[in-house]
């Protein structure tokens, strides 16, 4: 299903649902006075369901459940077309990961009513929900009937309704990166009484890498890859990302002629320089296109023909990713590589790549970022000149300095 369409099923249909829900959770809370501090849960199911990107930024936030709660089981809940990014992801213990299938509406109808079974059967103590605002990952919180469900919380925001039947209120704070958001939902757990919840200190980004989140690959695995795309031992790679995930801000690309100049002149300066165009089925046209603009014998396309496993392995063995804000720049936070993220519409405050090795290009123009969680990630610009702006002699410059 088209992101667009989801959206218009959680805003016609979650709003209702939402608020009968609430009704019902005023009612237990007036006849049933539970204790809401987490002490030893022995069953944590996550649920996040869109963005790549930010279930690799929820990362650090699984770890330190795992060590608040070693004995506790893990489960996380996402859309079928993110689980194979656990068994790519060392996290540390094992993970139990549960899908829906979103390719159309009939199998995500069928996969939600399953799934909803098994939830409680499940019977979890606690559901963190990591969604920002989707009212279908709290609707589903709800019906898990587990105990104690965390999740953001609107508080006196406008719009962005997702009912009031959440145990713990965690509010959403624009001025936080969103990896620490993450780890408030993990503090809150232990927190009685008291709104709201993340009254937490933070004093700096926790660092994935450091923490031994990190692809799980082997030297065997890297010498088939290199050898099956004819890759050089000898040449330093550069892989350029000119695509976006479908539904978000569309306007987050970089326009494909700076991605070719840049392209061309890193081959005019650099002999030993090789380019590699990434994405996958549903990028493959643009890909191809760039590939043309650029037209040079030391430029690859791998757009479509790589898996996941693949892609991981290659941000691993490549020198730079220069990537518009999408998911492979956050992939590319857990290699072995320096990535250069251009954001516009939205901002590095929030959604930066946690790496030691990583630049945001961003020019904080009057009227940017524009797309925000307030207003679902959409914007009314046509005209990304925020982007337009970011010159490819500037991304050149960044490059050249690893290079």
């Amino acid at each position: 299903m088209k992101t667009s369409f989801m959206r218009k099923i959680d805003y016609h249909i979650g709003i209702p649902v939402c608020f009968l829900f609430s009704c019902l959770h005023s009612l237990s809370r007036i006849l049933l006075r539970k204790q809401r501090t987490v002490t030893n849960p022995k069953k944590v199911l996550f649920i996040k369901f869109f963005g790549l990107g930010t279930i690799v930024l929820a990362t650090p936030a699984i770890k330190k459940c795992q060590e608040l709660y070693p004995n506790a089981k893990l489960y996380f809940l996402t859309f079928g077309e993110n689980k194979k990014i656990f068994d790519l992801i060392n996290i540390g213990k094992e993970i139990k990961v549960l899908s829906i299938s979103s390719s159309s509406i009939g199998s995500f109808g069928g996969g939600s009513l399953k799934m909803l079974a098994q939830l409680r059967r499940e019977r979890f103590d606690v559901v963190i929900d990591f969604e920002f605002f989707s009212r279908f990952s709290s609707i589903v919180s709800f019906l898990s009937r587990s105990r104690c469900r965390i999740g953001f919380y609107n508080y006196f925001i406008e719009g962005l309704y997702r009912g009031n039947f959440l145990t713990h209120k965690v509010f959403y704070n624009h001025h936080q990166h969103t990896s620490l958001a993450f780890l408030d939902m993990i503090e809150s757990m232990r927190i009685g009484d008291t709104l709201p919840y993340n009254k937490i200190q933070h004093k700096a980004l926790v660092m994935p890498r450091d923490v031994g989140i990190c692809f799980t690959i082997s030297d065997e695995e890297r010498e088939k890859f290199q050898e099956k795309f004819k890759l050089s031992h000898t040449k330093r790679l550069v892989l350029l990302n000119p695509n976006v995930s479908e539904g978000f801000i569309d306007l987050r690309r970089w326009p494909l002629p700076h991605f070719a100049t840049l392209a061309l002149e890193l081959l005019r300066d650099f002999p030993d320089v090789e380019i590699g165009i990434i994405g996958s089925e549903n990028d493959v046209s643009t890909a191809l296109e760039l590939e043309q603009l650029i037209n040079h014998t030391r430029v690859t396309n791998f757009a479509g023909k790589t898996s996941l496993r693949e892609l991981c392995i290659m941000l691993d063995t490549s020198r730079y990713l220069v990537t518009n804000d999408s998911g492979p720049a956050h992939l590319a936070a857990l290699a072995d590589t320096h990535v250069i993220t251009l954001f516009g519409p939205d901002t590095p405050m929030l959604f930066s790549p946690v790496s030691k090795q990583t630049t945001n290009m961003f020019l904080q123009l009057g009227c940017s970022p524009c797309g925000s969680i307030y207003n679902g990630k959409r914007t009314i610009c046509r005209d990304n000149q925020c982007l337009k702006q970011i010159s490819p002699e500037m991304v050149c410059r960044e490059v050249v300095k690893g290079l």
